[in-house]
C-alpha cells in the first residue's frame, strides 16, 4: 500500500515542479487532461469483462450487493451533506452554478456511455480486457502528472493537499457512515456481521477489497466486495457532474478511496482544480484505512 500511494504521489509531484508553460499551451494541456477522462473511462469498462466473476446464483448475489450499496449510499450522502453544511466554508464552494440540469445530465451520461463502450469493445476483443489494466495505470500516471501541473499554474500549495482538515472529515463521515450501513445491512440481507463490516471497508478500492476477501472469507465475498466497490465507483462518477455544482463535498466524499485516483480528473473537472487537495486528503486517508480494517473484520468473520 504504501509503494501503491508512493506511485500515485510521485507524478503529482513531478507534474507540481514544473512551471508555467504558457497560456496557450496550458489550454492544450486542459484539453488533454479532459480527453484522459474519457479514456480512462472506457479503459475502466474494458477492465470490467476481466475480473472473471462466478455467475452461478448471480440474482440473488445482484440483488444482495445492490440492497447493501443502496443503504451505504443513502447514509454516505446524509453523513456527508452534514459535515459539508457545517464544516465546509464558502470559499471552498465552486464559484459558478453552470447552466443547471442539462450540463448536469450531459456530465453523467458521457461518463457512462463511456464506461459502457469498454465494455462491449473488450466483449467484442477478449484480449483487450487483459490489457486495459495496463492501459488504465499509464492513462492515470499521466493524469496525475497534468493535475499535478495545474495545482501550481492555479497556486495551491503541497501545504493545502497534505494538510487538509476538510478532507480528514469528509474520510470520517465516510468511515463512519459506511460502517453503519453495514450494521443495517448485515440482517436484511443475511450476512454474518463481520462480513458485512469487512465488505463496507472497501470505500471503492476493488482491486484490493475482492481479492482479500476472496482468500480471507470466501468466493462470494470477494465477488460481493467487487461488485460493491465497483457500484461506489460508478455512481460516483455519475453524481459527480449533478452533485459537484452545489454540494461539492458530498460528492468528492462518496469516491471513497478512488478520489486520489480514479476520480480524481473528474474532480477537477466538475468540482474545480481547488476541491483536488480535498480529494486527494480525504481518498488517501480512506486508502489507508480500508486494508487494516478489511483485514481485521476479515479475520473475525
Amino acid at each position: 500500500m504504501t509503494l501503491d500511494l508512493l506511485l500515485l504521489l510521485l507524478p503529482l509531484v513531478a507534474g507540481y515542479l514544473i512551471p508555467s508553460l504558457g497560456k496557450k499551451l496550458e489550454r492544450t494541456l486542459e484539453r488533454t487532461t479532459n480527453a484522459l477522462i474519457y479514456a480512462i473511462l472506457l479503459l475502466m469498462g474494458a477492465s470490467m469483462t476481466d475480473f472473471g466473476i462466478d455467475l452461478t446464483d448471480a440474482g440473488t448475489l445482484l440483488v444482495k450487493v445492490g440492497v447493501f450499496a443502496v443503504i451505504a449510499l443513502l447514509l454516505n450522502i446524509v453523513a456527508l451533506r452534514w459535515v459539508e453544511h457545517r464544516h465546509l466554508t464558502t470559499a471552498e464552494r465552486p464559484v459558478s452554478e453552470g447552466s443547471a440540469t442539462f450540463d448536469a445530465l450531459k456530465g453523467a451520461l458521457i461518463p457512462l456511455i463511456a464506461v459502457t463502450a469498454g465494455v462491449i469493445v473488450a466483449l467484442l476483443i477478449p484480449a483487450l480486457g487483459a490489457l486495459s489494466h495496463h492501459g488504465i495505470s499509464l492513462a492515470l500516471y499521466l493524469m496525475l502528472l497534468l493535475i499535478g501541473h495545474q495545482l501550481r499554474a492555479s497556486g495551491i500549495s503541497l501545504r493545502q493537499v497534505l494538510l487538509n482538515t476538510t478532507g480528514v472529515k469528509l474520510a470520517g463521515a465516510v468511515i463512519v457512515a459506511s460502517l453503519l450501513a453495514a450494521l443495517i445491512a448485515a440482517p436484511l440481507i443475511g450476512l454474518p456481521l463481520m462480513s458485512s463490516l469487512a465488505l463496507a471497508s472497501g470505500f471503492g478500492w476493488y482491486s484490493l477489497s475482492a481479492v482479500l476477501l476472496n482468500d480471507q472469507i470466501s468466493p462470494v465475498m470477494g465477488a460481493m466486495a467487487l461488485l460493491n466497490d465497483l457500484f461506489r465507483e460508478v455512481v460516483a462518477i455519475m453524481l459527480l457532474p449533478m452533485l459537484s455544482r452545489r454540494h461539492p463535498g458530498t460528492a468528492v466524499g462518496y469516491c471513497g478511496g478512488t478520489a486520489m485516483d480514479m476520480t480524481l480528473p473528474i474532480i477537477s473537472r466538475y468540482a474545480g482544480v481547488a476541491y483536488v487537495p480535498i480529494a486527494l486528503s480525504s481518498g488517501a486517508l480512506l486508502s489507508l484505512a480500508s486494508p487494516p480494517l478489511m483485514a481485521l473484520f476479515a479475520s473475525l468473520a
